[in-house]
């Protein structure tokens, strides 16, 4: 019965070996359920990206474990196959600038964003379209009066989670001990 039922294999966890991932693959090529691809390993990301452009599948939901230059290329092609991801997490532990440009044109579909260690999106279109946002460790130099417009952009925010965000903030103003009326 799992054998014949797509929708069981559509979550695929990617570690080193990638056979898991082919035999996933195999299972969804050609059905309508799309693909949530979570890689939780930071080798081979050529070879483990490029396994998504021999199927013909829908992606959703992408993580990637880290995000260097070697996942950069190798995403920037997957980009020009799966414009329809709506679920990207990215751990990019220290980089403060990258090529990648989270922008609607590359994500229209994008309504859940995790960054881990990575500069928030300048793009505010993206940001109008989210429902979820998670922020963590991010290097982000905003004064406090900015990142409360790049809130305000998050029209249709439902969920927001800030972790270890706030060292770049610049221009916080005091907290008042004085109720508020």
């Amino acid at each position: 019965i799992i054998r014949g039922a797509p929708i069981f294999w559509r979550d695929i966890h990617v570690g080193q070996n990638t056979d898991w991932m082919r035999l996933c693959l195999t299972h969804l090529a050609n059905t309508q359920i799309p693909a949530n691809v979570f890689f939780h390993d930071e080798s081979k990301p050529c070879e483990k990206l490029s396994l998504l452009h021999q199927y013909p599948i829908a992606l959703r939901a992408l993580a990637l474990p880290v995000f260097d230059k070697d996942w950069y290329i190798a995403l920037e092609a997957l980009l020009c196959q799966h414009n329809g991801i709506e679920n990207l997490s990215i751990r990019g532990w220290g980089l403060r600038d990258s090529n990648l440009t989270l922008t609607t044109e590359r994500f229209p579909a994008l309504e859940t964003l995790t960054l881990v260690g990575y500069t928030p999106p300048a793009n505010r279109a993206l940001c109008s379209n989210l429902r979820t946002l998670t922020l963590s460790y991010c290097v982000w130099r905003a004064t406090f009066v900015e990142f409360l417009s790049f809130l305000a952009d998050c029209t249709r925010l439902e969920a927001l989670h800030l972790q270890e965000i706030w060292r770049g903030i610049t221009e916080i103003p005091p907290i008042s001990q004085d109720p508020v009326a």
